[in-house]
C-alpha cells in the first residue's frame, strides 16, 4: 500500500499524472503546462531538470527578430502576451540575444522584465536572472529584475541577496520523496516520447466552453454577469482559486460576504493578483487595482513613453476597466468598452481618442492638454469635436498649461459649442481672466445646459435668479 500524501503532494501528484497522461499522448506543450504549474506549487529541484529537458524537445519558433530594438521589442511583446508555457524558451533566448547589443535600451530591458514578472513560476526564467547578473551584465539590476527573481526564484540556483526569498520557496522535506514514483515515471517517458511540433502562433480558437473561451467571451461582454458566473464555474471545474474568487466578489456584491469569506477573497487576491491582471500587469501600478465581480474594476495606468501605451491600449483585458488614471502617457483602445470615467487624459489620449471609431461610454473625462493642443484660437483646437461624440458624457474638467494665454470667454464659448447634451458640470483651470470683474461676465456665457460651473477653483451653481458662487 503506497504511503499517504501530503495534501500538497497530492495537488503536485495531479498536475504530474496530467503531465504523464499528455506525454504519452504526444502532446508536449501540454505537459510543460503541468510541469511548470506543479513547479510553482513545491519548486522540486528534480521537476526544474524535467521542464528544461521537455522545453529542449520542443520544436517552437524563435521570436521575430529586428535591428531595429524598438521594434524588436513590441514583437517580443506580442508573443509575451499569451503567456505560453512554451514561448518561455524562445522569449528568454531572445532576451539574452538583445543584451548581448552593448547598446541595449534600460527601458526596453525593464519593459521586459516586467512581462516576466506576470508569467506563472518558472525554473527556465530564473536562469535568466542567472545571465543578468554575470559578464558585465550587473546593469540589468533593477525593481523588475528584482520582481522577476522573486517570483521565478529556484532554491537549486541561489542567488546572491535572494537567501531569504528563496528559503520560502523551497520545498518541504519529504515532498520529493513522496512524488518520487510519479519523477521517476516522467524521467523515464521523456526521452522516447513522440512530440507534436507546436506553433509559435497563438493556440487555436478553444471549445465553447472551455475556461479562454468564456473569458474571452466575458471581455466581449463586460456587462453580463451570467459570463462571468459561468466561467467561475468553469474555471472551479479546472480548480483554478480564480473561480472561487469571482464567487466571492459575487457575494460581496450582493452584500452577503461573511468576515471568514471577505479574508478568504483578500488571500486569494494578494496571491494571484499579478496573475488575474493578465497582461495589464506591467502597464500598471499593481497596488492601486480594484476588482469588481472578479475582474479589474479601477486603475492607475503608468506608461511613460508613447511605445509603451501603445503595446497597451490593445490588450482586451481592459474591457472590464470602468474607472482609470493615467499617471504620464494616456492612450483609449477598443477594448475600453466598459470605460466611465478617464482622469490625467493628455496630448497622446486626445489623438487615440479622436483616432476610435466608437469611443467608451465615458461618463466622466479629465483633460490636461499641453500648449501644443491649445495654440491659436479656441475654436481651432482640433481635439474639440471629439467631445460631441462622447454622447454619454456628464462632467468634462479641463487644466489648461500654464502658459494658456488664450481669453476666457472664448475658451468658455469653445467647449460649449462642442458638449454632448448630458454634460451638465463644466470645471476648467488656469483660465487667462483679465481681471476680477470679468469672472461673472464669463459665467454667464455658460450654455444653458450646464447646471454647475467651476473656474479657476471657484464654483458657480444655476439658480432661478441666476448664476450664483460658492
Amino acid at each position: 500500500m503506497a504511503p499517504k500524501r501530503s495534501r500538497l503532494a497530492s495537488a503536485i501528484a495531479t498536475n504530474l499524472e496530467g503531465a504523464l497522461a499528455a506525454l504519452r499522448a504526444g502532446a508536449g506543450d501540454e505537459a510543460l503546462e503541468h510541469l511548470v504549474v506543479a513547479w510553482g506549487k513545491g519548486r522540486v529541484p528534480r521537476l526544474s531538470g524535467l521542464i528544461r529537458a521537455l522545453s529542449e524537445r520542443l520544436e517552437v519558433a524563435p521570436v521575430e527578430g529586428s535591428t531595429n530594438q524598438r521594434r524588436a521589442y513590441l514583437s517580443w511583446c506580442e508573443r509575451a502576451t499569451p503567456r505560453r508555457v512554451v514561448d518561455v524558451g524562445p522569449l528568454v533566448a531572445a532576451f539574452l540575444e538583445a543584451e548581448r547589443n552593448p547598446r541595449a535600451l534600460a527601458l526596453l530591458r525593464i519593459g521586459r522584465l516586467k512581462r516576466l514578472s506576470t508569467f506563472e513560476p518558472d525554473p527556465r526564467i530564473d536562469a535568466l536572472c542567472d545571465a543578468l547578473t554575470v559578464g558585465g551584465w550587473e546593469r540589468g539590476r533593477s525593481l523588475a529584475f528584482e520582481r522577476v527573481a522573486h517570483r521565478h526564484a529556484d532554491p537549486d540556483r541561489p542567488h546572491p541577496g535572494l537567501a531569504a526569498r528563496i528559503a520560502k520557496v523551497a520545498p518541504h522535506e519529504g515532498l520529493a520523496d513522496e512524488l518520487a514514483s510519479l519523477l521517476t515515471a516522467l524521467e523515464a517517458a521523456l526521452p522516447t516520447a513522440k512530440l507534436r511540433a507546436v506553433s509559435a502562433a497563438a493556440p487555436a480558437t478553444p471549445g465553447a466552453g472551455s475556461p479562454k473561451a468564456l473569458l474571452a467571451a466575458v471581455h466581449a461582454d463586460p456587462s453580463s454577469d451570467a459570463l462571468k458566473q459561468i466561467l467561475a464555474d468553469a474555471l472551479a471545474g479546472h480548480s483554478d482559486p480564480r473561480g472561487e474568487f469571482i464567487a466571492l466578489q459575487f457575494q460581496r456584491a450582493a452584500g452577503t460576504l461573511t468576515p471568514a469569506a471577505e479574508e478568504r477573497e483578500q488571500a486569494l487576491l494578494k496571491r494571484h493578483l499579478v496573475t488575474w491582471l493578465g497582461a495589464l500587469a506591467p502597464h500598471v501600478v499593481k497596488t492601486s487595482a480594484t476588482f469588481e465581480k472578479g475582474f479589474p474594476a479601477t486603475l492607475e495606468a503608468n506608461a511613460r513613453r508613447i511605445f509603451e501605451a501603445r503595446e497597451a491600449l490593445g490588450l482586451a483585458e481592459w474591457a472590464t476597466v470602468r474607472q482609470v488614471r493615467f499617471l504620464k502617457t494616456s492612450y483609449f483602445g477598443p477594448a475600453m468598452r466598459n470605460l466611465r470615467e478617464a482622469t490625467g487624459v493628455e496630448d497622446f489620449g486626445l489623438r487615440t481618442l479622436m483616432d476610435l471609431e466608437a469611443p467608451p461610454p465615458l461618463v466622466t473625462l479629465a483633460l490636461r492638454p499641453s500648449s501644443l493642443l491649445t495654440r491659436g484660437r479656441a475654436a481651432d483646437w482640433a481635439w474639440l469635436p471629439t467631445l460631441k461624440r462622447l454622447e454619454t458624457l456628464e462632467v468634462l474638467m479641463v487644466e489648461l498649461p500654464v502658459e494658456n494665454a488664450t481669453p476666457a470667454a472664448e475658451v468658455i464659448d469653445a467647449l460649449c459649442a462642442n458638449l454632448p447634451p448630458r454634460t451638465w458640470r463644466l470645471c476648467v483651470t488656469r483660465l487667462a481672466l483679465g481681471g476680477g470683474g470679468d469672472m461673472p461676465a464669463v459665467v454667464r456665457r455658460a450654455c444653458p445646459q450646464l447646471r454647475t460651473v467651476e473656474l479657476n477653483g471657484t464654483e458657480w451653481l444655476r439658480t432661478a435668479e441666476g448664476w450664483a458662487w460658492r
